[in-house]
C-alpha cells in the first residue's frame, strides 16, 4: 500500500525524501502530490481514468503557463471585435496595448505577453479560490446567489475566461467537481485506489475547494 503525502513544492518532497530515508533507511512507496493533482485522482477526466494514469504524472490543461499563451491568442481578436461593435467593454486592456497596437512591434508583443500572464496569475486564482464565479459565467445559474455582485456584470473578465476556457476544453477540475457531485458519483479510479492513508505537510493554508 502506497501512503500519500500532500507538499505545496518539489523542495519539500525532497527534504522530506531524506528525512524518511535517513530515518527509516528507505523511502518508498510514496506520492508527494501537490494538492490541486491529488484532487485529480478522485475527479479526474475521461481518458485519464480510462488509461488509468497515475495522479503523479497527471498534468492540468490549466495552468498558469497554458493559461498565458490561451489569454494571448483569445485577447486581440476580442478587442478588435469589441472595438468594431463600438461596446467598449474590452476598454481597459485595450488602453493598456493601444501605444503599440497599431505598429504590431516588439514592444506590443512584450506588453501583451504581461498583460497575459498578469491575467492568467489571476484567472488561476478564480479556479482555486473562487470556481463558483467561473462556474456561475459559463452558464450555472444557481450559484448567482454565491458569487459577488461584480462577478455577475457582464464584464471583459467574463467573456475572456469562456474564450479561454472553451479553448482548453472547459474540463477543468472545478468543473468536473461540480458535475460529480451533482450526479453524486465518484470516480471508478479513485474507488479502487491503492492510496489508504493520506498526509498533509508544511500546507499552512488551503483554498475552501480543496477542503
Amino acid at each position: 500500500e502506497k501512503d500519500c503525502i500532500i507538499v505545496q513544492t518539489r523542495g519539500m518532497e525532497q527534504w522530506l525524501k531524506y528525512r524518511i530515508a535517513e530515518t527509516n533507511g528507505i523511502a518508498s512507496l510514496l506520492e508527494f502530490p501537490f494538492p490541486e493533482v491529488f484532487l485529480e485522482k478522485f475527479f479526474p477526466q475521461q481518458n485519464q481514468e480510462e488509461s488509468g494514469s497515475s495522479y503523479s504524472t497527471a498534468e492540468t490543461k490549466f495552468s498558469r503557463e497554458v493559461l498565458t499563451w490561451a489569454v494571448m491568442r483569445e485577447l486581440p481578436q476580442l478587442i478588435a471585435t469589441d472595438k468594431e461593435s463600438g461596446r467598449n467593454l474590452f476598454i481597459s486592456p485595450r488602453k493598456y496595448l493601444s501605444s503599440d497596437e497599431k505598429t504590431y512591434s516588439e514592444k506590443y508583443d512584450i506588453k501583451l505577453l504581461q498583460l497575459a500572464e498578469k491575467i492568467a496569475e489571476l484567472f488561476y486564482k478564480y479556479l482555486a479560490y473562487r470556481p463558483d464565479c467561473l462556474l456561475h459565467w459559463e452558464g450555472n445559474s444557481e450559484l448567482r446567489f454565491n458569487v459577488p455582485k461584480e462577478f455577475q456584470e457582464n464584464s471583459w473578465q467574463k467573456k475572456l475566461w469562456i474564450k479561454v476556457s472553451g479553448r482548453l476544453g472547459a474540463n477543468y477540475l472545478a468543473r468536473r467537481v461540480y458535475e460529480n457531485v451533482n450526479n453524486c458519483r465518484l470516480s471508478s479510479t479513485a474507488a479502487n485506489s491503492p492510496i489508504k492513508r493520506v498526509f498533509i505537510f508544511g500546507i499552512t493554508t488551503m483554498p475552501p475547494f480543496y477542503l
